[in-house]
C-alpha cells in the first residue's frame, strides 16, 4: 500500500474549511442532537507514519 504525506499546511487548511462549515451561515447544527446538561466525551485515534 502506497503512503500519502500530507503537509502540515494542508492539515491546518482542511480543519480550518471544517470548522468555517460548523460555524457559519447557520451555525452547528449537528450539537443540536445532543441533550443540554450532558456530559460527552470522545476517543480520537490517529496514526502517523
Amino acid at each position: 500500500m502506497s503512503q500519502i504525506k500530507l503537509s502540515e499546511n494542508f492539515i491546518k487548511d482542511r480543519v480550518k474549511l471544517a470548522l468555517t462549515e460548523d460555524l457559519y451561515p447557520s451555525g452547528d447544527i449537528t450539537s443540536s442532537l445532543l441533550k443540554e446538561n450532558k456530559i460527552v466525551s470522545a476517543k480520537l485515534i490517529s496514526n502517523k507514519f
